[in-house]
């Protein structure tokens, strides 16, 4: 049993041996695996993925995050997609939803079952004074 020679550079195997006959899984990392090693029969391989080399989340202004809302909604879209194109969890959404639609600068329609927002000529208004366009 080897791991891939050509995984990730953010991933590492590292050999765990674990006693004969253990009932609990209690190994010590021993070494990490590099491609061309040989495994003993009782030795399991774990793939670790290191956050450090994942780039760290970026803090914007609100006026960036109204920004991504705004040009997210330049079509319709339902809550979620608006939430994946501008990089918005759940809470940070709802906070400047509210605050758009009520400044009257976002129509809201209902389709269905689904609720879609938009953003409208007075949107786009603050849209071009917040970009600058």
């Amino acid at each position: 049993m080897q791991p891939d020679a050509n995984h990730s550079p953010t991933q590492q195997f590292v050999v765990l041996d674990i006693p004969q006959g253990a009932g609990v899984l209690t190994g010590t990392p021993s070494k990490p695996f590099h491609s061309g090693d040989s495994l003993k029969d009782d030795s399991l391989v774990f793939l670790f993925t290191h956050r450090q080399n994942r780039p760290r989340r970026s803090v914007r202004s609100q006026s960036a995050i109204v920004v991504a809302i705004l040009d997210a909604c330049r079509t319709p879209n339902p809550q979620h997609w608006i939430m994946v194109k501008a990089r918005l969890g759940y809470d940070t959404f709802w906070h400047h939803m509210n605050k758009l639609l009520s400044m009257g600068v976002m129509d809201e329609t209902n389709e269905g079952n689904k609720t879609l927002y938009r953003v409208n000529a007075k949107g786009l208004d603050l849209l071009s004074q917040l970009t600058g366009v």
